[in-house]
């Protein structure tokens, strides 16, 4: 009799279900509400106007934590209708495949409902949406004109986009392990490989070991849907990153603070760069950026410097200095 009225009521469960989904059909059919496809998943209707903010209250920024979509989207979301496009979530590969999270004024690459890997303003789309990655930007007070960066980890292609146009004169490296990721460049609007502008599909961990006093600069932001993959935190890696650098380039790494093992890594990192190493926080302190030096520049530093340096842009510095001004010393 027990197992009867459970079948009974996973009948009924069933029914419900597959009556609400009729319902967000005809609703997104009669209100002409898009439905959105990424990365060739199928259609996802859009959520209701309640449903869509009890989903944004419970959002954060994370691997990149710095802000609460509640806060920051709280115009947008009330005022204009949310979309989800949601692919798969497996592939040949063993890659997860993201989706697009998209408002009236903003477009986000996640892969999963609770964190978003990447931010960008649908108005400027080489802007800086979230404060860590203008804060991974300060090495240019150190050098504001490198010959050459590589990058490790594309997501949404924030830093790419951005160093793209304020960087003519740069050579731009970026390797990014997921195909799914880079089959989302065109949404994002990364620029078309050139010259002086190449998406690379690989392992970074591997790719940079290619390379000897090459890069100006080496960006480290390449997460995954569990976080911070491990071959990008080995004291291996951190030396293909030295090995890598011109004499005086930077490693740059983007770190979690909540992330119980970043002291490890940045042990790792001072044992690697001989201490030549600051530790940048964000103002909400959820994310820890992590300088490093290929040479003597940052050991008798606490901090970035206090001002614009020669040869960076009025534009550039526009951009980027009100996100230093209560960090610098």
């Amino acid at each position: 009799m027990r197992l009867l009225n459970m079948r009974v009521t996973d009948n009924q469960t069933c029914a419900r279900r597959a009556g609400r989904r009729q319902f967000e059909r005809a609703s997104a059919t009669r209100t002409g509400l898009p439905v959105e496809r990424a990365a060739g998943n199928t259609p996802f209707p859009l959520l209701d106007l309640r449903c869509r903010l009890r989903a944004a209250a419970g959002f954060r920024s994370g691997p990149r934590t710095a802000h609460r979509l509640q806060g920051r989207l709280r115009g947008s979301v009330m005022s204009s209708p949310v979309s989800f496009g949601m692919p798969e979530n497996t592939s040949s590969n063993h890659q997860v495949r993201p989706f697009i999270y998209a408002t009236t004024t903003s477009r986000s690459l996640m892969f999963s409902h609770s964190e978003i890997q990447s931010r960008m303003w649908t108005k400027d789309p080489s802007a800086l949406n979230l404060e860590y990655t203008r804060i991974m930007m300060a090495f240019l007070l150190f050098n504001p004109k490198p010959r050459r960066i590589a990058m490790v980890g594309l997501g949404g292609g924030s830093l790419a986009k951005f160093c793209y146009q304020h960087l003519p004169s740069t050579r731009i490296d970026v390797y990014e392990i997921n195909p799914h990721v880079i089959a989302l460049r065109d949404s994002f609007h990364v620029p078309r490989d050139d010259e002086r502008f190449a998406v690379l599909q690989g392992d970074g961990a591997e790719l940079i070991k290619q390379y000897r006093d090459e890069y100006d600069a080496v960006l480290v932001d390449g997460y995954d849907i569990k976080g911070l993959p491990p071959q990008l935190t080995t004291e291996a890696f951190y030396q293909s990153c030295f090995d890598a650098l011109a004499p005086n380039g930077m490693m740059v790494g983007n770190f979690h603070a909540s992330n119980f093992e970043f002291g490890t890594y940045l042990g790792r990192i001072k044992k690697t760069f001989s201490g030549s190493v600051i530790e940048v926080n964000d103002t909400a302190c959820a994310h820890s950026i992590v300088f490093a030096c290929r040479g003597d520049t940052l050991k008798r530093r606490r901090g970035l410097p206090k001002s614009k340096p020669d040869g960076m842009s009025a534009e550039m510095w526009l951009c980027l200095a009100p996100t230093y001004w209560p960090m610098l010393v």
